[in-house]
């Protein structure tokens, strides 16, 4: 899906924080205008919607855009960098799905499969809506932690940890903190679980 030889792609996802889901994403913007992404010009004639991958979420997506033209960045004040693309909205929709895979820069796609992925419970959406509201997000900022919202992913690395080291005690939360990171890096669970030398 993420291959630009892909002649069904019509759509582009991309990931937010959950600080800008709520400042830019959540409430459409006056100007409809959101931006700015690395997109290869031979794409921008083919996309056709745009979607937004909530990160810290459990891999949630939260919202889709019908797009109605695309800009270049240019050097107003909003967007400063002139070989970047920004696109302007007609339509938006809440869109709480589930993805495959984590989402750092953008990645291609086509609406078809994407419409068709895994739709969420209510209670599901929110309770991923809390754990990207009160995960330390990668604006630095320090988020009180819900209590009673645990990761899916601390808890998938912890599962894989149990199986290979049944009566050891699991390590402490930096370390954990940082298995976290480099698993929403693209790292294999299992390798980071096995790169751990117990005590």
């Amino acid at each position: 899906m993420n291959s630009s030889e892909n002649k069904n792609i019509d759509s582009f996802i991309w990931s937010s924080t959950y600080e800008r889901y709520e400042k830019n994403i959540k409430k459409d913007k006056e100007d409809k205008k959101l931006g700015q992404w690395p997109l290869k010009d031979e794409n921008i004639n083919k996309l056709k919607y745009s979607y937004v991958y909530l990160k810290d979420s459990g891999n949630l997506i939260v919202k889709k855009y019908k797009i109605e033209k695309f800009e270049k960045s240019g050097f107003d004040k909003d967007f400063n960098d002139p070989n970047k693309w920004c696109f302007i909205f007609n339509e938006s929709e809440d869109f709480y799905a589930e993805y495959p895979k984590i989402v750092q820069g953008p990645q291609y796609g086509n609406s078809f499969e994407l419409d068709n992925l895994k739709k969420l419970s209510h209670s599901e959406v929110v309770a991923r809506l809390n754990q990207a509201k009160n995960i330390n997000s990668s604006e630095g900022k320090r988020k009180p932690k819900t209590p009673g919202v645990k990761s899916p992913i601390r808890n998938k690395l912890g599962e894989i940890y149990k199986q290979i080291h049944k009566d050891k005690k699991l390590p402490n939360a930096e370390i954990i903190k940082d298995w976290v990171k480099r698993y929403e890096q693209g790292e294999d669970p299992k390798t980071i679980v096995n790169s751990y030398v117990v005590k």
